[in-house]
């Protein structure tokens, strides 16, 4: 759980604390929470990391992906 949190504390340092909230509600709203790009995005980096994945730069990817 602790890296997904992480996942998003990269998300809202990269688009800021208005942007992240403002498009996270969004998501939520529009996409539902499981459906959500942010939401996806933290549960994949963290489906990588629990199973050992190849090491990467996840504030890089991050920030490539928003």
């Amino acid at each position: 759980m602790h890296f997904h949190e992480l996942a998003h504390v990269v998300q809202w340092r990269e688009l800021g604390a208005h942007a992240f909230i403002m498009r996270y509600i969004n998501e939520i709203q529009t996409c539902g929470y499981n459906d959500a790009p942010l939401e996806k995005m933290a549960y994949k980096l963290d489906a990588h990391f629990t199973s050992n994945g190849n090491k990467f730069n996840i504030p890089d990817y991050i920030t490539q992906q928003l």
